[in-house]
């Protein structure tokens, strides 16, 4: 070995500790390989026991001089671990040469010993073949006698072929009259053994059997009435969220039940289901697309405006379910649905946010995007004149401060076109906290409405966004 190769012996020796270490947890306890230890000795040799003076260290580049004490501490700390295996090797050494050769005549000795074992198992395992070989051809004999063929037959056509040499034998030519017998005697059986189409068609039907579709389901359409349709809708609540349900079908499936709704309690009912049934159909995706966001929004406004025009009805989260069937007699008395529409309007407002994040903002679609904040802010504002009706004081705190979100970042001017459309709805002029007026007034009224009302949390956001929208407006004082 060179002086100014020691470098690349530090690097070869870190390399080769890890595998020393996986090495000896598979041996566990055994020897370590005597090629190693004679690496260790040798290496120990170099460093330690010849070593390098300063002179000697001051010839060498600054890399290899570094990586050559660096070798020397690490064998004085390393070899303790192996310093029986050395010693040992130091009584006895052994050149590699000397080595290798010993190892290949332990290797032939061991092959020759092998072969010599390996010749009875050969010999038994020649006589399985031969006993299954025996079983195949009880088997061919048996085939054989089913079909009932003559000897004789196929004797004379071998005879026929044996007669033909050349290429002569392998010429097309015209089957003779025994053949032709055999061929047809063949199809006979064959069409007796296998039944025609009709028939089987036939057989099938007589089984019982109920002819179903892609992917198992039944072909044949369910007839959906109204005194049905709990059960119906029980159905689909239990298969949401398993494997292999089937989203896309389940909305249609449930926009096929509103239509079939008896009354105003069963359409709440289909439409709760069907809200979350549209938001779970994009779930894993980026956000919402744009087309399912519309229709989801739909049907939260046609759930708000069934409330609206059935005020004896309400949904709250603590509220008992009605999964039996006694709301296909509702006549329009009071009652109460477990949901929680607060949560629907905070899903439509998160995925709108969450689309406006993911489009390119330099594009049209993000241009057409925002043209939907509009509708959005109306459904707000009807959610909270619902909660002020109902008397709901935690849905009615979370539904405000969106309402507030949607307004404290713009002027008076842009919002002024907001609150008019809003202000198209007959239910948003029956809001108590927003009185009318200027949006100055609109924004204090919701925000005063949160500091009485809101925990420490809403307070603490409702108040930014209230110092925000006055230092938009420049009103410091």
């Amino acid at each position: 070995m060179r002086t100014d190769e020691w470098q690349a012996v530090s690097v070869d020796y870190e390399k080769l500790l890890p595998v020393v270490k996986k090495l000896t947890n598979l041996l566990k306890g055994d020897s370590l390989p005597r090629v190693f230890i004679r690496c260790l000795a040798k290496l120990e040799d170099r460093t330690i026991k010849d070593g390098m003076n300063k002179e000697q260290l001051s010839k060498l580049k600054a890399a290899d001089a570094r990586a050559f004490n660096k070798m020397k501490q690490r064998m004085r700390k390393d070899n303790k671990s192996y310093a029986k295996d050395i010693s040992s090797y130091r009584e006895n050494p052994v050149d590699s040469a000397d080595e290798e050769a010993s190892a290949a005549n332990a290797v032939v000795e061991s092959d020759s010993d092998d072969e010599d074992q390996a010749v009875p198992s050969t010999q038994t395992a020649r006589a399985v073949p031969k006993a299954k070989q025996a079983a195949r051809d009880s088997d061919m004999d048996s085939d054989d006698s089913q079909w009932d063929m003559d000897d004789s037959e196929v004797s004379s056509s071998e005879s026929e072929d044996e007669r033909q040499v050349g290429f002569s034998r392998w010429l097309k030519k015209a089957p003779t009259k025994d053949e032709s017998s055999v061929k047809k005697t063949k199809k006979d059986r064959s069409q007796r053994s296998t039944p025609a189409p009709a028939a089987q068609a036939d057989e099938d039907e007589d089984d019982g059997f109920t002819t179903v579709g892609k992917g198992g389901k039944v072909a044949k359409k369910v007839e959906v009435t109204a005194e049905s349709l709990n059960k119906h809708l029980k159905a689909i609540r239990d298969a949401r969220g398993r494997k292999g349900t089937d989203k896309k079908e389940t909305v249609v499936m449930l926009d096929s039940l509103l239509g079939v709704a008896g009354n105003a309690l069963q359409r709440c009912k289909v439409l709760m289901t069907l809200i979350s049934a549209q938001f779970d159909e994009s779930s894993g995706q980026s956000y919402m697309p744009v087309e399912q966001w519309k229709r989801s929004q739909s049907s939260i406004n046609e759930l708000l405006s069934t409330l609206e025009a059935n005020r004896q009805l309400s949904i709250f989260e603590t509220a008992d379910a009605h999964d039996d069937d006694s709301d296909v007699a509702y006549a329009g008395e009071e009652a109460t649905l477990r949901g929680s529409v607060v949560s629907f309007i905070d899903r439509l407002d998160d995925e709108f946010t969450r689309s406006l994040q993911t489009i390119d903002p330099h594009t049209p679609d993000y241009i057409e995007r925002m043209r939907d904040s509009v509708p959005l802010y109306v459904t707000i504002a009807r959610a909270q004149s619902y909660f002020e009706r109902a008397g709901l004081q935690e849905s009615l705190c979370r539904v405000v401060l969106r309402r507030i979100e949607h307004l404290y970042y713009r002027t008076d001017q842009v919002n002024s076109q907001v609150e008019a459309a809003a202000a198209a709805l007959k239910t948003s002029g029956e809001s108590r906290i927003v009185s009318g007026g200027d949006i100055e007034s609109v924004v204090h009224g919701l925000c005063t409405f949160l500091y009485q009302h809101a925990d420490p949390l809403l307070r603490m956001r409702a108040m930014l966004m209230h110092i925000f929208n006055h230092a938009l407006h420049k009103r410091y004082y």
